[in-house]
C-alpha cells in the first residue's frame, strides 16, 4: 500500500483569486505561470514540447551543470509552500539521467510497485544510481526553467505515450504518467527526526498542477504504487538538496512598498491597468476616524490594528504576502502581493471598489494572524471584507 505523506496545515496551499466590485464584476486576477507574473489567461505558455525522435533502449541524456532554480513560484497552482522552496538557487555538476523510465527500453512497459530500496539495487545492477531530487528536477525543467516537463502547460496527451513529450534537454515523460523515486529525503510532516523519501511526478489521473517539475511527494520508502517507478542517473550525484522548512507561527506587521512597483504589477494585467495610474495611500489618521464615524463606533474595540500602511502577512514561515489599501482615480483597491525578494514582487489577488473613494482601512490582530480585514465602515454590513488562506488552495479577497 502506497502511504503518501502532505502538508497537515490544509489552508496553506495557494493561488491567487478574483474578488468583486461594487459592481458586481469580477475584478480580481488569477495566479501566474513562472513563465510570467501574470494571470495564466494573459500569458502565452505557449506549445508543449514533443519528442523529435525516439529513445533506443538505454539511451542517456547528458545534462549540463550550472546554475538552476529550484522550487516554485508563490502563487504557482498547487504549490505547497512546505515542501516546495521558493525559487532556490543551487549550482549543479553535470550527470547523465536515462531518458525512459526503468528499463529505459521504449519496447518495455515501465517498472514500477518497487520499494524504493529495490530501485536503488536495480540502478546499481546497471552502473548507475537513483538520481537526487534536484537533478530529477533540472532535467524536467530543461534550461530554460520550464513550469512542466514538456514546457509552460500541462498537456495530457504526454500521460497517454510516455515517449512523446520531451523536457528541455530532451528527457522523456518526466512528471507525465509516473511517481518516480530519488534518492533524496525529507523531514516526515509529523515532525520528530523521522525522514521519509521523496519521490517527483505524477500519475496520469492526478490534477494538473501535481505534474509539475517542482512538486514533491513524501511517501515511506516502502511504498509500491502501481504508479511509482524510478528512472538512473549517472556519475558522481550532487550534493545540493533542498532545506527543511522553516517553522513558525504566522505572523502580521506593517511594513512599506514603492508604489512605482505596485503600479508596474498592476499596469501589467490588462483588468487592473486602467487604475495603475495616481496610485496613493489613504492618510491614515483621517481613514481610521473616518471609517469609524461611518460605522458609528467611536472608536476600534481593543485588540485590532488599523492601518492604511501597507501590510506584510506570513500565514506560513515560507511565504510573505503584502497587502495593500489604495486609492485611484474613481476606485478604490486592496490589492495582496507575494513578496518574491527583495523589490520583486507577485500579483496574488484584488479587489476593486468601483466607483468607491473610500477610504478603507486594513486590520489585524494579535490573536488571529491567519487573514487580515478591511474596511469602509467599521462593522458595517456589505462594506468590509477580508484577505484569506482558504481549504481550496487559494489565496482570496473577499467583500461580505
Amino acid at each position: 500500500m502506497e502511504k503518501i505523506y502532505r502538508s497537515s496545515l490544509c489552508f496553506l496551499l495557494l493561488c491567487a483569486a478574483c474578488g468583486k466590485g461594487s459592481g458586481g464584476a469580477p475584478h480580481g486576477s488569477a495566479p501566474a505561470t513562472s513563465a510570467a507574473l501574470l494571470p495564466p489567461e494573459e500569458v502565452d505558455a505557449g506549445p508543449t514540447r514533443k519528442a523529435e525522435k525516439g529513445a533506443a533502449a538505454g539511451e542517456r541524456v547528458k545534462i549540463e551543470g550550472g546554475a538552476m532554480t529550484v522550487g516554485s513560484t508563490p502563487g504557482d497552482e498547487g504549490r505547497d509552500p512546505l515542501l516546495e522552496p521558493t525559487l532556490l538557487a543551487v549550482e549543479l555538476g553535470p550527470f547523465e539521467i536515462d531518458k525512459l523510465p526503468f528499463p529505459n527500453d521504449p519496447t518495455r512497459p515501465p517498472r514500477a510497485a518497487i520499494s524504493r530500496d529495490e530501485a536503488r539495487s536495480l540502478c546499481q545492477q546497471r552502473g548507475g544510481r537513483l538520481c537526487t531530487e534536484i537533478e530529477w528536477e533540472r532535467a524536467c525543467k530543461g534550461p530554460g526553467g520550464d513550469l512542466y516537463g514538456a514546457g509552460n502547460r500541462w498537456d495530457p496527451s504526454c500521460a497517454q505515450n510516455l515517449a512523446s513529450c520531451a523536457s528541455g534537454f530532451g528527457v522523456l515523460g518526466l512528471g507525465a504518467a509516473l511517481r518516480e523515486w530519488t534518492d533524496s529525503d525529507a523531514p516526515a510532516p509529523e515532525g520528530g527526526d523521522r525522514r521519509v523519501a521523496v519521490a517527483r511526478g505524477a500519475a496520469p489521473t492526478e490534477e494538473d498542477a501535481n505534474h509539475r517539475c517542482a512538486r514533491r511527494a513524501l511517501l515511506d520508502a516502502s511504498s509500491r504504487g502501481p504508479e511509482l517507478g524510478f528512472r538512473c542517473c549517472w556519475g558522481p550525484p550532487n550534493a545540493a538538496a533542498i532545506p527543511a522548512p522553516r517553522s513558525g507561527e504566522p505572523t502580521v506587521s506593517k511594513t512599506e512598498i514603492d508604489l512605482k512597483i505596485v503600479s508596474k504589477i498592476l499596469s501589467a494585467s490588462p483588468r487592473l491597468a486602467p487604475y495603475a495610474r495616481d496610485l496613493a495611500f489613504f492618510k491614515e489618521e483621517e481613514a481610521i476616524k473616518a471609517v469609524l464615524q461611518r460605522g458609528d463606533a467611536g472608536a476600534a474595540k481593543p485588540g485590532p490594528v488599523l492601518t492604511t500602511s501597507p501590510i506584510l502577512w506570513s500565514a506560513v514561515p515560507t511565504e510573505e504576502v503584502v497587502v495593500l489599501a489604495l486609492k485611484s482615480k474613481n476606485a478604490s483597491l486592496i490589492v495582496a502581493l507575494f513578496r518574491l525578494g527583495e523589490d520583486r514582487y507577485r500579483l496574488g489577488s484584488s479587489l476593486v471598489l468601483k466607483d468607491e473613494a473610500g477610504p478603507v482601512v486594513l486590520s489585524y490582530t494579535s490573536f488571529n494572524k491567519k487573514r487580515v480585514l478591511w474596511s469602509t465602515c467599521w462593522e458595517c454590513s456589505g462594506e468590509q471584507g477580508s484577505v484569506e488562506y482558504r481549504d481550496n488552495r487559494r489565496l482570496v479577497i473577499l467583500h461580505h
